[in-house]
């Protein structure tokens, strides 16, 4: 939906009903735990219900006992209240998207239960090993008066048909701890490194390590293979997700336990504010001899017009990388004698194309 410009595409409702059990099943059992280490004296009283919901099986459909447990439990305000205060103090890991699943399990586990547009944004599924996507761009005059202008008055009012085409990938690699050694191997030879993270990750724990805030490791990885020499040229792109989830749920206290530096300017601006500090402690990771661009976009990954911008954004650098090439098809149509309309055919397929990594709730319960 996000990616995709035809709206007529389909999705396997089935496959996307098993994932939404397994989301709904890890988030009724995170939530269990959160409510056991914040209210001990309250989960007493859903004990039964959290020990029913422990030993449903995330790879299966859920039966009407587990249905009628989450449902319970979700509930209980007491339960409710902990899974607010473990967004303000983090002690247990839990998908962000955790209140659509537990407000809907009703409807997802029904017998006629029909796939949505939204259930298809909000469905968490774990990235093991890589997925790799295949974009082909038609440089045609439009393509080239957003991203090469230079060449596009080359062929301006030419009676030519510039049939050329760039192809280029986006490899999305596993961001759980035990998926970062296939990093190097699988990313030697990228255009360029499109690093994410989530806005909300001050609020979250490591799934791997619950005393770990999400968003130190992000930056101290960050540092890490930003500054790795085999990336010493290699452009840098932080994508910074969320926005909306981060906007909704901002809780200054934590964000301030966690950036302990970060000082309120603005009271009307505070989100504004934090949102440009995150941005600068990552930009502060990359050592200042690192020559090669560094971008940085904030933006809700479920908004398609925001989407958008960011694959233009990518498309600006495949653009960029193959320029000179992109420039000799155009020159050499430019100097052919103008009679009939002429045609150059000619495909480029970058090297690798562009890493894009995701670090959403790593471990093997989580990903996206």
């Amino acid at each position: 939906l996000v990616y995709c410009t035809n709206p007529s595409v389909e999705f396997d409702e089935n496959l996307f009903r098993e994932w939404l059990h397994r989301n709904i099943v890890l988030s009724s059992q995170a939530l269990g735990q959160i409510f056991q280490i914040i209210d001990e004296k309250n989960f007493e009283e859903v004990k039964a219900l959290a020990d029913t919901i422990e030993e449903l099986d995330p790879s299966e459909e859920l039966t009407e006992e587990g249905i009628e447990a989450v449902n319970k439990l979700w509930a209980n305000p007491h339960a409710k209240e902990a899974y607010k205060k473990n967004l303000g103090d983090p002690v247990h890991w839990i998908p962000d998207q955790a209140p659509y699943y537990f407000d809907n399990v009703t409807r997802i586990t029904a017998s006629d239960y029909k796939l949505t547009n939204e259930d298809v944004l909000k469905t968490r599924v774990l990235t093991v090993g890589t997925k790799t996507v295949e974009f082909v761009e038609k440089v045609d005059v439009e393509f080239l008066a957003e991203f090469l202008p230079v060449a596009a008055t080359l062929v301006s009012g030419a009676e030519v048909s510039l049939d050329c085409q760039v192809k280029w990938q986006m490899i999305d690699v596993g961001g759980q701890r035990n998926e970062r050694r296939k990093w190097l191997y699988m990313l030697d030879d990228v255009l360029c490194l499109v690093w994410t993270a989530g806005l909300i990750e001050y609020s979250q724990v490591m799934y791997e390590d619950p005393t770990q805030i999400r968003v130190n490791e992000s930056l101290d990885l960050f540092q890490k293979w930003a500054n790795n020499k085999a990336f010493s040229k290699t452009p840098i792109m932080l994508v910074l997700t969320k926005r909306d989830v981060f906007e909704n749920e901002f809780n200054l206290d934590q964000f301030m336990k966690v950036f302990p530096k970060f000082c309120v300017k603005d009271q009307t601006k505070v989100l504004e504010e934090a949102i440009d500090f995150i941005k600068a402690e990552f930009k502060a990771r990359i050592d200042q001899e690192r020559s090669a661009p560094f971008e940085s976009h904030v933006l809700n990954i479920t908004d398609s017009k925001e989407m958008g911008g960011l694959l233009n954004a990518l498309k600006g650098n495949v653009a960029k990388h193959n320029s000179d090439f992109i420039m000799n098809v155009v020159q050499n149509i430019k100097h052919k004698p103008v009679g009939k309309a002429r045609s150059s055919s000619t495909s480029v397929s970058g090297t690798r194309g562009f890493m894009k990594r995701f670090s959403i709730a790593p471990g093997k319960k989580s990903g996206n």
